[in-house]
C-alpha cells in the first residue's frame, strides 16, 4: 500500500501510518539499453527481426513486397492474428535470404500480400517445392487489397484510416493496429472507394482513427468516415508522435522500436516485432530526432531501445541521441503499510517514483522476500522499532527496481490489537454451469469503521466449483486470525446476454477481462467474474448493462459523463462497498439509498444539492468526500 490518498482507497484501504525509512542515492539510475536489428539490405533486415522475435520458429508467416508500399503496408495486424513475422522478396522471385528463413521457422502456410503483380506466380510455385501452403490475400488494387485484409481480419473494435498515396501514416499505425487486431484502411485523398464504404456499412465498426495532416486527406473525404478520431500532425513524425500519444494507455513503453520515416520495409517488419510486445515504433529521419519525439520520450521510462536498420537509414548520431531521451527514476516515494498481527501480509508489487521530468508513475518492485509472516519473531523480521508500551510494531523490507541503483524500503506497522472484526454476509451470483471462484480475501468491518482484508477458506473441497442447478446455496468460511465464521449466499442462475449499451463502458469491461477493449458478446458468466471495476475518465454516459454486474463491490467511475438517467441502474448493486462518482453530471442521488453497505463514496464535481436518499448511511462512511 502506497502512501497516496486513491491508492490507500481503493486499493486495500488498511490502516496507515507514515513511518518510513527510503535510500536515495543521488542521480541513482542506470541509462536506456540501446540495441540494433540490422541486415545488408531491407530482405536481409526482415530476416533479422524474424529470428530475433521468433528464435524457435513459426507455423506462419506474411510475406509482403520489399519493391513498394501500396500492398505492403497493409498487412501488419494480420502479424497479430496468426503470430507471425512479416518477410520481404522482390516480385519476381522469392528472395533467397527470405527461402532460408521460412525453412528455419519451419512454416507450413505463408500468407501473400497483394497481387501477382506484387507478387508473382512464379513465387507460390518456389513455396509449394518447400511444402508451405499459401493463401493471397489481394484486391483490384491498393485500396481493395486493404478492404480484403480487413475482412481477413474478422471483428474488430476499430480501425485506422490513413492515404494511400504514401506510406508513413500507415506505417505510424502499423503497431497499433497489429497490437489491437485493427485493420488499416488506405484511401485516396478526395473520396471513399466504393469498396471501402461497403465494407464499414456491414462491418459497423465502431470507431475510426483517421491520420490527417494539411492535406493528405480531403474535407470531402473526413466527411465520409461516421464519427472518425483525426489525429493530426504538421508532419509525419507529429503525426506519429501523436498517434502514439494517443494510445499510450495501451502501449508498453519498456521496449520501443524506432525505424526510419523515409522508406517502408524496416518499419513494416519492425511492426509484427514491436506486437508482440505492444510496444510502439517511432519513425524519425536518419539524422536528427524531431522535437515531438524528443518530448514523448522523454515522458516514458524505456528500458529497451532497438533501432531497425542500418546507419544509413537511422545514424550514429541519431542513435546515440535517443539514447540519452528517456526519462529516468530519480527518486522512489517513500512506502508506509500496516497490518494486524498473525495476519498475512501482501508486498505492493509497484511503488510511486518521480521521473527526471518531474512526472510520477507507478514501477515494478522486487522485494527482498517473497511473503510476509507477521507472527515472526522481531529478529526474523528485521524489526526497526518495538515501544514495549505499544501493542506495535514496526518491520522493515528492503526492495530494488530496474533501472534504479537506490534501495527502496517499506515500513510495516503490524498491531497486536486487532480488536472485534465484523463481517457481512457475502451476496454473490452464479451462471448456471460455469465455475464459480471462492473470494480468498474477505473484508471485515473493524471498531473505527475501517475495512480490513482478511484470508478466508471455505467448507468446499476445492475453491472453485461448478453449480449445474438453478437455486440458493450457504457456504461457511474461516477467516484466520479470528474466531468469527463468514456466511457466503450464492444464488444460481442461468446464463444470458448482457447488454450494454454505453460503447465506453462496454470497452472498459472488456479490457478488464481479456486485456482488450473489443470482443465477443459478454455474457452473465463473463462479467459475474468482476468484483472491481476502474473506468475513470471513458467519457461513459449510460449505466445500462451494469445492474447485472451483482458481484460488483468496487466501482469507480469518476470523469465521466453520467446525469441522473444513467446512474438507475446502480439500485440493483447492493454489494457495492466503494462507490466512486465525483466529477459527472448527477443531480440526484436518488438512484444510491439501497447502497447501504457502502464504505467509499465520492461524489464531489456534480452538482448535487440534496444529499438525503444517502443520509442513512453517512455516518459509516470512512471515506467520502462531501458534507451533509
Amino acid at each position: 500500500m502506497l502512501v497516496q490518498k486513491r491508492s490507500f482507497v481503493f486499493s486495500t484501504l488498511f490502516s496507515l501510518l507514515v513511518l518510513v525509512n527510503l535510500l536515495v542515492a543521488s542521480k541513482a539510475w542506470a541509462s536506456t539499453t540501446s540495441t540494433r536489428i540490422m541486415g545488408a539490405d531491407r530482405y536481409k533486415t526482415a530476416v533479422a527481426i524474424s529470428q530475433t522475435g521468433w528464435p524457435d520458429g513459426a507455423a506462419t508467416a506474411i510475406l509482403a513486397t520489399g519493391e513498394d508500399f501500396p500492398d505492403a503496408i497493409s498487412a501488419a495486424p494480420l502479424a497479430h492474428k496468426y503470430k507471425a513475422p512479416i518477410l520481404l522478396t522482390e516480385s519476381a522471385a522469392l528472395n533467397d535470404d527470405t527461402a532460408s528463413e521460412l525453412k528455419r521457422l519451419k512454416v507450413k502456410k505463408v500468407y501473400l500480400i497483394g497481387g501477382l503483380g506484387a507478387i508473382s506466380g512464379n513465387i507460390e510455385s518456389q513455396l509449394a517445392k518447400l511444402s508451405i501452403s499459401t493463401t493471397r490475400i489481394a484486391g483490384l488494387d491498393r485500396y481493395d487489397t486493404s478492404v480484403q485484409i480487413a475482412k481477413a481480419l474478422g471483428s474488430t473494435k476499430g480501425a485506422f484510416v490513413t492515404t494511400g498515396l504514401d506510406f508513413p501514416d500507415a506505417l505510424s499505425a502499423a503497431p497499433v493496429a497489429a497490437a489491437q487486431g485493427m485493420p488499416i484502411l488506405l484511401v485516396p485523398p478526395d473520396t471513399l472507394p466504393a469498396t471501402t464504404q461497403a465494407y464499414l456499412k456491414s462491418s459497423k465498426i465502431p470507431n475510426l482513427y483517421a491520420l490527417n495532416g494539411s492535406n493528405e486527406l480531403s474535407d470531402n473525404l473526413v466527411n465520409q468516415l461516421p464519427n472518425a478520431e483525426i489525429i493530426s500532425g504538421n508532419d509525419l513524425y507529429e503525426r506519429n508522435s501523436n498517434l502514439i500519444k494517443r494510445f499510450a494507455d495501451n502501449l508498453n513503453f519498456d521496449s520501443v522500436y524506432v525505424a526510419t520515416g523515409s522508406d517502408y520495409p524496416d518499419a513494416l517488419a519492425a511492426s509484427a516485432l514491436a506486437q508482440k510486445y505492444q510496444a510502439p515504433v517511432f519513425l524519425l529521419p536518419k539524422d536528427g530526432v524531431p522535437d515531438s519525439v524528443a518530448t514523448l520520450l522523454g515522458s516514458k521510462l524505456v528500458h529497451d531501445l532497438t533501432i531497425v536498420g542500418g546507419e544509413a537509414a537511422i545514424s550514429a548520431q541519431t542513435a546515440s541521441r535517443l539514447q540519452s531521451l528517456p526519462a529516468q527514476i530519480v527518486s522512489v516515494d517513500a512506502i508506509t503499510d500496516s497490518v494486524a498481527d498473525k495476519q498475512k501480509y501482501q508486498l505492493p508489487k509497484t511503488v510511486p517514483a518521480t521521473l527526471s521530468d518531474n512526472s510520477q508513475v507507478q514501477v515494478p518492485v522486487t522485494w527482498s522476500l517473497s511473503s510476509v509472516n507477521t507472527g515472526q519473531s522481531g529478529s526474523n523480521n528485521n524489526v526497526l522499532y518495538n515501544n514495549p508500551d505499544s501493542t506495535k510494531t514496526i518491520y522493515t523490507y528492503s526492495g530494488t527496481i530496474q533501472d534504479y541503483a537506490g534501495t527502496v524500503t517499506l515500513s510495516l506497522t503490524v498491531d497486536l490489537a486487532a480488536g472485534t472484526v465484523k463481517f457481512d454476509t457475502i451476496n454473490a451470483v452464479a451462471a448456471q454451469g460455469f465455475s464459480y471462484a471462492f473470494p480468498s480475501t474477505v473484508s471485515g468491518l473493524l471498531s473505527d469503521n475501517t475495512l480490513q482484508q482478511y484470508p478466508v477458506s471455505w467448507n468446499v473441497s476445492a475453491t472453485n466449483t461448478s453449480l449445474s442447478k438453478i437455486g440458493s446455496y450457504s457456504f461457511q468460511g474461516t477467516v484466520e486470525g479470528v474466531s468469527q465464521k463468514v456466511t457466503l449466499s450464492l444464488k444460481v442462475v442461468a446464463n444470458q446476454v448482457v447488454n450494454i449499451k454505453d460503447g465506453n463502458l462496454a470497452a472498459a469491461v472488456r479490457y478488464q477481462l481479456t486485456g482488450l477493449t473489443y470482443g465477443n458478446t459478454l455474457y452473465l458468466s463473463d462479467v459475474l467474474k468482476i468484483t472491481k471495476l476502474v473506468a475513470n475518465g471513458k467519457y461513459i454516459s449510460d449505466l445500462s448493462g451494469l445492474d447485472m454486474f451483482n458481484n460488483l463491490t468496487d466501482l469507480e467511475l469518476g470523469y465521466n459523463s453520467l446525469s441522473d438517467a444513467g446512474i438507475v441502474p446502480l439500485k440493483k448493486l447492493t454489494n457495492l462497498k466503494v462507490l466512486i462518482l465525483n466529477n459527472n453530471s448527477i443531480s440526484s442521488v436518488a438512484s444510491l439509498s439501497a447502497l447501504t453497505h457502502l464504505n467509499t463514496l465520492y461524489l464531489a464535481g456534480n452538482t448535487i444539492t440534496n444529499y438525503g436518499p444517502v443520509k442513512s448511511y453517512y455516518n459509516k462512511l470512512v471515506f467520502r468526500d462531501f458534507s451533509i
